[in-house]
């Protein structure tokens, strides 16, 4: 009995442990990828920051990379063809900033980080 109880114990710390190691394999490959989307969303004129789960530090083995970028409606598409373009089969979801609402503002932009700065919080980490 007492061995049947090791064995739950230790699949449960292996099964976390797995899924903190996927969660850094996956978030060593979502950077990069982010900040190439946003480098190249603004050398088109627009401003763009990561905002949910990775701005927020909460990246896990499931996540996807969010980004709000500012241009004008009719730019949108475009907006997105690049960050698409840059993140190649990685999931991802663009939020255009304008079409955040006032009262969700503060949610979605309380985290929000730009491409240096994700560069110098993850080359501390």
């Amino acid at each position: 009995m007492k061995r049947m109880n090791l064995l739950r114990d230790s699949g449960a710390s292996a099964t976390e442990a797995g899924f903190r190691r996927r969660a850094r394999e996956r978030k060593a490959l979502a950077v990069p990828l982010a900040v190439q989307a946003i480098r190249d969303v603004e050398a088109i004129g627009f401003r763009a920051w990561i905002v949910g789960s990775l701005a927020k530090g909460r990246f896990s083995a499931f996540s996807d990379v969010d980004f709000a970028v500012d241009c004008p409606p009719e730019r949108e598409y475009d907006a997105f063809r690049v960050i698409e373009k840059a993140m190649g089969a990685f999931p991802f979801t663009m939020i255009p900033y304008r079409r955040i609402q006032d009262d969700a503002l503060p949610f979605v932009m309380e985290a929000a980080i730009d491409a240096p700065s994700l560069i110098a919080r993850e080359a501390q980490a």
